[in-house]
């Protein structure tokens, strides 16, 4: 289903990637879920949807699937297709962050950093980006290298 939806070593198509995201969805398959809400976010294949999108990440979320648990997170601090909640983007971002979801970590990060969803903790922003930067995230290192700096 993900080739579909990808184009990646079959022509894209939607239509085929939501019939094989969908089926195997309603088995409470992860993934599957995690690419309907990503076709219902986007608008691709289906209209754009983020309630529905919202209701299939929480799915494959509570079945500890981090990019759903990210992208939930996400929508919570924004406010899009859920009511609006930091400490629900904290806790879906936090779930993620400990399954090594670097993007996870550097968002979580930076709410501990400006305070958002929780006291602000710039002890524990730090933490958090360590932990990207020790997986590879870029970002995450200029982060706490701009951190540092102001530190002094």
């Amino acid at each position: 289903a993900m080739a579909y939806y990808k184009g990646r070593g079959v022509p894209r198509d939607y239509q085929q990637a939501f019939k094989w995201f969908s089926q195997l969805a309603e088995s409470n398959h992860p993934k599957a879920q995690y690419g309907l809400g990503l076709m219902y976010y986007e608008g691709q294949g289906v209209s754009k949807d983020e309630a529905s999108a919202a209701s299939w990440y929480r799915q494959a979320a509570e079945q500890g699937y981090p990019a759903a648990q990210y992208n939930l997170g996400v929508m919570y601090y924004k406010g899009e297709g859920v009511a609006q909640s930091q400490a629900q983007a904290v806790h879906w971002l936090t779930k993620a962050a400990q399954h090594d979801y670097t993007k996870a970590q550097s968002a979580l990060a930076l709410m501990y950093y400006k305070g958002h969803g929780v006291d602000k903790d710039s002890v524990k922003a730090v933490k958090w980006l360590r932990k990207a930067a020790a997986l590879g995230d870029l970002q995450a290192q200029e982060r706490i290298a701009m951190i540092e700096a102001e530190a002094k």
